[in-house]
């Protein structure tokens, strides 16, 4: 009994030292609560150090990828698109291709050569009672060369602007206030080519139109040195008066029949009236409201009637611009100063430096 009585004081003992105050029961609640804690701190630690960065890796693989291939389809846009030039239009348009003996072009024409040449031979091969090669098939190489020639050849060649193109290009020149007014066609010799200068403000402005074999562009440095190569067609100049009466003064417009002199018939019911002084003859008509003379020397007064009945054929034929008011043709039969001015209004138009009468009348006929 006294054995039993010690037992369970002392099991009454271990219990009471087993049994938690609340103190040690709160201490173990919370290390139980920073172990969890420090679980998933873990947990999500390792997802930060692994997905992560591979997520970002595939982002920026990503990104460099759509950026390449921005780059490889703008330069390829960049390749296709035809050159624009802002500035001053080129004279000459060229259809741009690949050079003939492009590297690229080259690998792909001499691999398509080594196909056909085993496409040849296999040919061949089959051919038993053949020994020597077909005499069209040894050409066929030579004509598909020159094909290929010819087609380089016009892919090349240059596209010259028409007449109307270059005026339009002429046109945006002009740094102007002025209405420009040019003509629609200027005579050129066989095989020659148009080509201008400008220069303009606010009042004036100046087009001189050059010939050559070659192709220059319009107000290319070429036109302005001693050494042009070009010819001087005509020039167009334009200028705006502050008054009307300040540019019916500039063109001098004068009715023969009131002047008098020698009466002559120039044909077509047109009559001349012809005067010499100082060497000099003019046989002069009018014609609505344009005034003409023909100047010559008295040496050659044969001529001077003849080239005058030339001029009233041609302009039963062809409309001179309509003035407003007035215009004046001084024509010159040994070239050294034919001059052709209208008005419109308070602006007067002017042809000059032409090398022949027939030269400046083409272009007044020709006048928008």
């Amino acid at each position: 009994m006294k054995y039993n009585s010690n037992l369970d004081e002392k099991l009454k003992e271990l219990d009471r030292d087993i049994t938690w105050g609340s103190r040690r029961q709160q201490r173990v609640r919370q290390r139980l609560i920073n172990q969890m804690n420090e679980d998933r701190d873990k947990s999500t630690s390792w997802f930060k150090r692994r997905f992560i960065p591979a997520f970002s890796a595939l982002m920026f693989v990503a990104i460099v990828t759509t950026l390449a291939l921005n780059m490889f389809t703008r330069q390829d846009s960049m390749d296709n698109t035809p050159n624009g030039n802002g500035d001053i239009q080129p004279h000459i348009v060229e259809d741009r291709k690949e050079p003939a003996n492009n590297p690229d072009d080259s690998t792909a024409q001499d691999n398509q050569n080594s196909e056909a040449e085993k496409n040849k031979d296999n040919s061949q091969d089959n051919e038993n009672d053949q020994n020597q090669p077909d005499a069209s098939d040894e050409q066929k190489e030579p004509e598909s060369s020159d094909s290929n020639d010819r087609d380089d050849s016009d892919g090349s060649q240059e596209r010259f602007l028409t007449q109307e193109e270059i005026m339009n290009v002429v046109k945006g020149q002009m740094e102007t206030d002025l209405d420009i007014k040019l003509p629609t066609e200027v005579p050129l010799k066989d095989g020659y080519h148009l080509t201008a200068t400008t220069n303009s403000n606010a009042t004036n402005a100046e087009i001189v139109f050059y010939q050559h074999t070659g192709t220059i562009p319009i107000n290319n440095e070429q036109l302005y040195r001693n050494d042009n190569p070009a010819e001087v067609v005509g020039r167009v100049t334009i200028k705006e008066y502050n008054t009307q009466e300040e540019a019916d003064e500039a063109i001098a417009y004068e009715n023969f029949s009131e002047l008098g002199g020698e009466r002559i018939d120039l044909g077509y019911g047109m009559t001349g009236y012809q005067e010499g002084a100082a060497g000099s003859l003019h046989t002069s008509w009018n014609v609505g409201r344009w005034a003409l003379s023909l100047k010559s020397s008295t040496e050659q007064s044969e001529n001077n009637v003849l080239l005058a009945k030339e001029v009233v054929k041609y302009l039963t034929e062809e409309a001179l611009p309509i003035p407003q008011a007035n215009g004046y043709a001084h024509l010159d039969a040994d070239q050294n100063g034919t001059h052709i001015m209208w008005q419109r209004n308070k602006t007067v138009y002017t042809i000059d430096q032409t090398d022949d009468v027939m030269t400046a009348l083409n272009m007044a006929v020709h006048f928008e």
